[in-house]
């Protein structure tokens, strides 16, 4: 080396090739664009990058490039050299295995981890493919590098199985103390024999059977005649979407609907018409939302499409007359006039309840069957037709009540029975008063009495002890029952409910709190007697101020089944009974097996 010249090491470099290389010091200026090599004392030249260095290993000690590439796994073990004078204590063995090693499949963590992914596959009926998606898996990874994510053949064999199996078992426990409860299952023929499977799986009771919720098709109609049970209602939802299903078959709602459906498809199937109508929105300062086509079975997605195309009806229109687009459209495409577009905005507009209750059915937690009554009077209130509205408006509205108007007739009684006891529709707003009194009375004489039941003491009336079972009503103690209206509650100066100012929590809530005002009927003044317990158990309840629409009623009567021991009873039975019927399996579980399903949904609904 000659005189003058040192050898020190590049602080700045991070690159690893530069362990093998020092920088050249002429007195004291380092030499630039050169390194001295470690091994062979060869200059080698670079330019700021280390391609040339790297180079120079590979060509003249290929032995340590190959050493360098390994991964660490494999490499040398290398001597730790302790330059400071205080004693360093290495990492030992078993405190690097803890760090490393992965959990066995059956500890305690790893069980753990799998569970909590079956819950969520279940939770919201995930495709068992996403366990071996490469993301996923280093996302786990990630959160946790020493859990090993099963494959999907372990969670569809033996983690869901298990699960399952696990829920099961609860259910049963909680079966075998209830009273009566539901169950509800579809399938295509032979539906009344795969009922009472159902039924002797879960250990019901057949006599009676459960109530079962169905759709409106002749063959449920057919299913519930050779099953027997006594009580079988139509699913609400689908009811609407037939009652709907034939409004928009008005003509010239029908021809209005035509017209948006051709446009929108041109705009699915012309990649030039999209491009452009994002352009014409952008330009227009219109937010960009795809345009939706409609589907025949559900009538919602009609209203969508409609709602979608009146939303970017400016952007469309500019598209349809650009002169790129008007050479490629077809002949049928024609633009709206100002008396179309209002027409459509009119059947939007009336539509938009009957939108709101079917979004509502079908994302409410509790869609009890208690909201049926209810919802007809709405409806009917929403769609009587007004002297302003137009012919094809009018008939829209009487073509929806018309087919409403038929259904749930023979079972009015019921309903409106199962309506009194949800604490929110307590007051049955929507019947005449001779009405309510003739479903208070239907209530007082329904045998819904628990074997024993005890009456929590009261300061207001008589203290009770456990009572047997109460005796029938007779025919000549009938008018024992019937209970005077008094006008005022004590707290409130009016009959009617103040209106509530706050903001509504879900969409039948906003609904109801539109049509409905409600209010607090006042107890009767009578002493109960024995034969009048059941008279004082409602008289009591209808005293209670109603809850707000969107609570549950189901923890209502929970949290008041010692005080209205009677009522709470029946309550529970009936309102555990569903307005609405089905869950859909979305294309990519088709290719699950039917008690593959059951056990998914059944995990869905029941799982904690």
């Amino acid at each position: 080396m000659a005189s003058g010249r040192e050898l020190v090491e590049n602080k700045k470099a991070k690159a690893s090739v530069w362990g093998h290389f020092k920088l050249i010091k002429e007195g004291e200026i380092i030499k630039e664009n050169a390194a001295l090599c470690n091994i062979c004392s060869q200059e080698v030249k670079y330019a700021g990058g280390t391609s040339n260095l790297s180079a120079h290993v590979r060509r003249h000690h290929p032995d340590i490039d190959k050493e360098s590439r390994k991964p660490d796994s494999e490499k040398a073990p290398v001597e730790l050299v302790f330059k400071s004078k205080t004693p360093i204590n290495p990492p030992t063995i078993s405190s690097y295995i803890s760090g490393q090693t992965k959990y066995p499949s059956k500890s305690a963590r790893a069980v753990s981890i799998t569970n909590q992914i079956g819950r969520f596959l279940v939770k919201d009926l995930t495709p068992y493919s996403l366990v071996e998606n490469e993301d996923f898996r280093k996302l786990i990874c990630l959160l946790d590098p020493r859990y090993t994510v099963p494959g999907r053949q372990q969670f569809s064999e033996t983690v869901i199985p298990k699960m399952y199996e696990q829920e099961v078992l609860k259910l049963k426990a909680m079966l075998s103390t209830a009273v009566k409860i539901y169950y509800l299952y579809f399938t295509g023929e032979n539906i009344s024999n795969v009922l009472r499977e159902a039924v002797a799986e879960w250990n019901l009771s057949s006599d009676p059977y459960p109530p079962i919720v169905t759709d409106n098709a002749s063959n449920m109609d057919k299913a519930g005649e050779i099953f027997g049970n006594e009580i079988h209602v139509k699913c609400y939802a689908h009811t609407l979407n037939l009652a709907v299903q034939k409004a928009l078959k008005v003509q010239r709602v029908s021809h209005i609907l035509s017209r948006i459906r051709r446009i929108v498809s041109f705009f699915h199937r012309s990649s030039v018409a999209a491009a452009s109508l994002k352009t014409q929105s952008e330009s227009l300062s219109i937010p960009y939302h795809k345009l939706i086509i409609d589907v025949p079975t559900r009538w919602n997605s009609a209203f969508d499409m409609l709602e979608r195309f009146l939303e970017m009806q400016f952007a469309v229109t500019a598209v349809l007359k650009s002169k790129s687009v008007s050479k490629i459209k077809e002949k049928d495409i024609s633009s709206f006039t100002d008396d179309d577009l209002l027409f459509a905005e009119d059947v939007m507009n009336t539509l938009k309840p009957m939108k709101t209750i079917t979004t509502s059915l079908c994302t409410e937690r509790i869609p009890t069957l208690s909201v049926i009554q209810p919802l007809q009077h709405s409806i009917k209130m929403l769609m009587s037709p007004k002297d302003d509205d137009k012919p094809a408006i009018k008939a829209l509205k009487s073509a929806i009540l018309n087919d409403l108007g038929g259904r749930y007739n023979q079972q009015s009684n019921f309903l409106s029975k199962v309506s009194f006891v949800d604490p929110r529709f307590k007051s049955l707003p929507f019947l005449e008063e001779s009405c309510k009194l003739e479903i208070y009375s239907d209530v007082m004489k329904s045998k819904a009495v628990p074997r024993p039941f005890v009456v929590k003491q009261e300061e207001d009336i008589t203290p009770l002890l456990v009572l047997p079972n109460l005796p029938s009503i007779s025919n000549s103690e009938k008018s024992v029952l019937d209970i005077p209206d008094a006008a005022v509650d004590k707290n409130n100066n009016s009959p009617e409910r103040k209106k509530k100012t706050k903001r509504c929590e879900s969409g039948l809530a906003c609904l109801f709190n539109e049509v409905f005002v409600t209010g607090v009927d006042p107890p009767s003044t009578n002493e109960p007697t024995l034969m009048q317990l059941a008279e004082a158990d409602v008289n009591k309840y209808r005293a209670i101020q109603p809850i707000k629409y969107d609570e549950n009623p189901l923890i209502w009567w929970r949290d008041h089944s010692e005080s209205l021991p009677l009522l709470s009873f029946y309550a529970r039975t009936v309102l555990c009974i569903p307005a609405t019927a089905g869950d859909i399996v979305s294309s990519q579980r088709a290719a699950l097996k039917s008690d593959h399903v059951d056990k998914l949904i059944s995990l869905k609904k029941n799982m904690q």
